[in-house]
């Protein structure tokens, strides 16, 4: 499966995850938790 995860902007949407993590971190979290469901592919 691929995933697409879009990595602009200041994260003001992402405000319960970017509190208390840079976004770029958030991007890494949501990429460990795809790879448990066998997600191979991503594109940022």
């Amino acid at each position: 499966m691929k995933v697409v995860i879009l990595a602009s902007g200041f994260g003001t949407r992402l405000r319960e995850e970017t509190e208390f993590r840079p976004k770029s971190m958030v991007d890494i979290w949501v990429m460990k938790a795809l790879l448990n469901q066998q997600v191979v592919h991503f594109l940022i």
